[in-house]
């Protein structure tokens, strides 16, 4: 994860693919690009956190605008791709009340990362204490075309086959099948 010291952005030391253009480098607000994994570990991960769906058209080439819900003066926000063995990463801070300006023209348009293929989460704390907080992704200058805010979407993705899945929230739990809309 970038370092946010005196407004200075160091990005993580990710492998870069061979030859591309849009591997993972500062990018001046952001650290953003494709990189080679290192798979192997089963994990479960929460990749997207977001109010109201993200909808974005790349035809448009319209700048991406993303702010995070929440008090917290500076709040850590990572998008990866959804897609499966596409290693893609943006990671940066938002301060509250002051929204991201994300290009789209860098790397979602080149690589082709179409708002389906795109998951994007906030957070606040340590690695190991990480508190969640929802990101809201806008495109910029967008007035009658802003996505309904009226739900909030939890993303999680597993190195693994999966079934089923179980949640717990409020002291209350249920079983899921993946894929299914869960409503609290």
């Amino acid at each position: 994860m970038p370092s946010s010291k005196a407004q200075e952005l160091k990005c993580d030391a990710l492998r870069p693919p061979l030859s591309s253009r849009s591997a993972y480098r500062n990018r001046g607000n952001r650290c953003e690009g494709l990189y080679v994994a290192d798979v192997g570990s089963r994990s479960i991960d929460f990749i997207s956190y977001t109010v109201g769906s993200v909808r974005y058209d790349l035809n448009f080439k319209s700048p991406l605008k993303v702010s995070v819900l929440g008090k917290s003066p500076s709040v850590n926000v990572r998008a990866v791709a959804v897609t499966p063995k596409t290693y893609y990463r943006m990671d940066t801070f938002v301060k509250h009340g002051v929204a991201l300006v994300w290009p789209v023209m860098d790397v979602l348009l080149p690589e082709h990362l179409t708002d389906n293929r795109i998951g994007i989460i906030g957070w606040t704390g340590a690695e190991s204490t990480k508190v969640f907080v929802p990101v809201k992704v806008t495109t910029e200058g967008a007035t009658a075309a802003t996505p309904a805010m009226d739900h909030v979407t939890l993303l999680a993705q597993t190195s693994f086959d999966a079934d089923s899945y179980q949640v717990a929230l409020g002291g209350r739990s249920a079983s899921y099948r993946v894929g299914a809309r869960i409503e609290l």
